[in-house]
């Protein structure tokens, strides 16, 4: 076999190994191991898998490096701590919604483009956020996987910058979901007030989040679709991850409502993945990930210079950006009041 041969057959085999690691998320391998090593017997009697089958599943685990053997006992490696979920950088949830969902768009992915449709809309009359109202087991995984992604955010720079914790006294999460990343904002910004603006649907998951960190005196959910307008003043305002799931008419649409809100002091802080300018190999993971987008929802990942159009169309301007996460910005947004002649 040459080498083209050789990495095309290895690329094209990678979506066995994401059904190997789902499989082995969904028997809960992963989480059995991280308590205490186990033999292959053990893991059988307590999985109810056959001894022969788990033999199967764990023997290329070792291979790939996510358990390690030693005599007859098996261990979690460092790699396979990240897929269990008692592990506080879990990606059980990415591994459980990408493979068990996402899969599905993707092996729609020749028809849709042919048909220039998003893979998603072959399979539902609805499109993925509407599906999400009445597939109560979609949306639990697709939650789970934001959730734990969203805790992992590191806005220490952000906070920095802003600078004062006592200047904020109101903060507002627009399509905050459970309000993970509004919560982590009112940890530092603990004289300030916050609110979680979503549909109603994830209203109560919201309010169990904002209790368990005893904050339900400081943090209110209100029942908002972010396309409406809406009346709410603020001297900070959030939209994490919700840009690169719309088009831009609806983007638009999107941070206009905020313009509208916004004060001459107020600031909106804009968290999404940003691709480079040049095609380069290693940003190869960016551009899947707008396909991933797109597949799903009909979204797109954006340049630096895409969203800086977006936001000049909406009246604000980018002031500056932090990296969050390995390809996560926060980009610092505010009214733009120059006049046309000095922009």
């Amino acid at each position: 076999m040459d080498y083209i041969e050789s990495m095309v057959m290895s690329m094209t085999q990678g979506l066995f190994t994401s059904y190997l690691l789902y499989t082995a998320c969904d028997i809960g391998i992963f989480d059995l191991l991280y308590s205490k090593d186990r033999t292959i017997d053990e893991m059988s009697e307590e999985t109810g898998i056959e001894v022969s089958i788990m033999h199967r599943i764990v023997r290329p685990l070792i291979a790939q490096g996510f358990i390690l053997k030693k005599a007859n006992n098996l261990k979690v490696s460092e790699m396979g701590r990240r897929l269990s979920i008692h592990d506080e950088k879990t990606l059980k949830p990415f591994i459980t919604f990408n493979v068990r969902e996402n899969a599905k768009y993707w092996e729609k992915m020749p028809e849709a483009v042919k048909a220039g449709k998003y893979p998603f809309l072959l399979l539902s009359q609805n499109d993925f956020f509407s599906n999400q109202l009445v597939d109560k087991e979609s949306y639990g995984k697709f939650n789970s996987m934001m959730r734990a992604s969203s805790i992992k955010l590191d806005f220490s720079s952000v906070f920095q910058y802003i600078g004062d914790n006592h200047t904020i006294r109101t903060i507002a999460d627009i399509g905050g979901g459970a309000g993970d990343v509004i919560l982590s904002f009112l940890e530092y910004f603990n004289d300030a007030q916050g609110y979680i603006l979503d549909l109603e649907h994830v209203k109560e998951e919201a309010k169990r989040n904002i209790k368990q960190y005893s904050n339900q005196f400081r943090c209110y959910f209100k029942t908002q679709d972010f396309f409406e307008e809406f009346k709410l003043s603020a001297d900070l305002f959030i939209l994490s991850r919700v840009l690169h799931d719309w088009l831009d008419d609806k983007v638009e649409n999107i941070l206009f409502n905020i313009k509208q809100c916004m004060k001459a002091h107020s600031k909106l802080v804009v968290i999404d993945k940003v691709l480079p300018d040049e095609i380069n190999s290693k940003d190869f993971y960016l551009y899947m990930s707008d396909l991933y987008i797109w597949a799903a929802c009909g979204g797109k990942e954006r340049s630096e210079g895409e969203f800086n159009k977006l936001f000049s169309e909406a009246g604000l301007r980018c002031i500056c950006r932090f990296k969050v996460s390995n390809d996560e910005y926060a980009m610092i947004l505010e009214v733009d009041t120059r006049r046309e002649g000095e922009i």
